[in-house]
């Protein structure tokens, strides 16, 4: 079966058991690691997924990371055209496509709402990344809300600005622009708020903050655009992401290649996945 009649997936034994390893070491109970590997096999078996024996990649490519070895050369024997990994960084594509599960899907898929609006989850630090154009730079209006306290807005003339009893100080520099595809990061923790805008050149990315200042942000921090009735956002999304961390500089260019933070924290997420799932069983 090719999913989405164009993807045939292909793995090795070492694959599996790394996945193994790792459910076992993160999940909280045998019985939890137990049903999520069974879950694993059944999703690999629906998907018809090809298993190939474990190899070694062509003398003279070698990953960044030691311990993906046997992965890069099961890519190379099923003569993939593309790895699919949560840890991009690890894995240099001049031999071999590699992205993150939603990036390939975006490659080969119509565009749906799904693809574009994964779940935001933040808390008192966090990560914001919105891709996509503003009719006019008022339009994205309220942002994040947090604890009734602080409140992240884009004014009418399309400075974000800080506001509420939890701000410590706000600098806006430059507006956001209009009928302009951008790349907006807000990155926050209990010291350090900012908001930039990136763009891509022959060099890599390039980050032009426009707003800078400190808050006292909660754990109840939640995105506000596009998430609550009546918002006042006009213009066009194609992608929102969000995560509980301060996403250091030297990893943003993985998550806006891929179109998500998932990029960056995906992977990670798997123990908190299968801590929530222990209150559903």
């Amino acid at each position: 079966m090719h999913y989405l009649g164009s993807i045939e997936g292909a793995g090795s034994r070492s694959v599996i058991a790394e996945c193994d390893y790792l459910i076992g070491r993160d999940a909280p109970s045998t019985r939890i690691a137990q049903v999520a590997a069974r879950v694993l096999r059944s999703y690999l078996a629906s998907l018809e997924a090809l298993q190939m024996p474990d190899a070694s990649p062509p003398e003279g490519i070698t990953p960044l990371d030691e311990s993906d070895h046997l992965l890069w050369g099961a890519a190379f024997a099923a003569k993939c055209d593309a790895i699919c990994t949560y840890n991009v960084k690890d894995f240099p594509d001049s031999h071999i496509a590699v992205g993150t599960p939603l990036a390939i899907h975006r490659w080969i898929a119509a565009p749906q709402l799904e693809h574009c609006v994964q779940s935001v989850q933040l808390s008192d630090r966090g990560t914001f990344l919105f891709f996509g154009r503003l009719h006019h730079e008022s339009s994205m209006g309220p942002i994040l809300e947090s604890g009734g306290i602080v409140t992240v807005v884009a004014d009418e003339k399309g400075f974000i600005r800080l506001k509420g009893a939890g701000v410590k100080r706000c600098s806006a520099v430059k507006p956001l622009p209009r009928d302009t595809e951008f790349r907006l990061t807000i990155r926050y923790n209990c010291t350090d708020f900012e908001a930039a805008l990136w763009t891509k050149g022959s060099s890599g990315w390039t980050e032009d903050i426009i707003s800078t200042g400190a808050a006292t942000f909660s754990s109840e921090t939640k995105p506000l655009l596009c998430f609550v009735p009546n918002h006042r956002f006009t213009g066009h999304i194609q992608c929102l992401s969000g995560l509980p961390r301060f996403v250091r500089d030297k990893q943003m260019p993985a998550a806006l290649d891929n179109y998500s933070l998932e990029a960056v924290a995906g992977s990670l997420d798997l123990k908190r996945y299968l801590w929530l799932t222990t209150t559903s069983m």
